[in-house]
């Protein structure tokens, strides 16, 4: 037993320091090269997979609160080693061939998004019209929006956008109503058609598969 528990306690000993460095290594700000996850080895024949390019941007989103934004990225074998500056990122680098790749330099770049049938598109072109779901959400601007408690706070949110535009006949576009936060309520005609202020009404239901409409006023037709 004596000797179980020495060879349990010299290996406390050895693997100490690899973890503490390990350690320091995910808790330095900013990271820098990752030399924690370490390249594919190439083949002899190819010479280049140890080339480092590092792209420059107008603007790099890192989706990292510690470091949201940067202007360049180091990428070798398809794997981001770090972001920074320019000067930051070529500092970090040590004995392996460097490129600077500008294509980007006038572009923004994100991350590789996965799309989860999320309809970023769509749902983007609808922050052109009025936000009338339930619950608070963030403008692409940045600003707060607040969400809707009760089926009357949309019909009077929808109101004042119909009385802002100028009564020619335009459409009024809304968007992300729940009708099961509002006792499985609709939108129907009977609620639009007298805040409409002349305009025609498309609102889109947060589902993206379900619409309320409500055609302009017969004053101007």
């Amino acid at each position: 037993m004596q000797m179980i528990f020495r060879f349990f306690l010299v290996t406390a000993f050895v693997t100490a320091p690899t973890l503490a460095v390990a350690h320091n290594e995910l808790a330095r700000e900013p990271r820098g090269i990752d030399t924690l996850v370490p390249a594919s080895s190439p083949s002899p024949a190819d010479s280049s997979a140890q080339k480092i390019t590092i792209y420059t941007a107008k603007a790099i989103v890192t989706l990292d609160s510690g470091t949201p934004s940067a202007e360049a990225v180091a990428v070798m074998n398809g794997k981001i080693l770090g972001v920074g500056t320019l000067e930051e990122v070529r500092g970090w680098i040590t004995n392996e061939e460097v490129e600077i790749d500008r294509r980007f330099e006038n572009a923004v770049i994100l991350p590789g998004f996965i799309e989860a049938h999320m309809r970023p598109q769509i749902t983007g072109v609808l922050w052109q019209g009025v936000y009338a779901g339930r619950f608070d959400r963030t403008a692409p601007d940045g600003t707060p929006i607040k969400g809707l408690e009760i089926k009357q706070a949309v019909i009077e949110r929808i109101r004042d956008a119909a009385a802002k535009i100028p009564a020619d006949g335009r459409w009024l576009v809304a968007w992300g109503y729940q009708p099961e936060f509002y006792g499985n309520s609709p939108l129907t005609r009977a609620d639009l058609d007298p805040i409409s202020n002349g305009h025609p009404i498309f609102i889109e239901n947060l589902s993206m598969h379900i619409y309320y409409a409500a055609r302009r006023s017969r004053s101007l037709e």
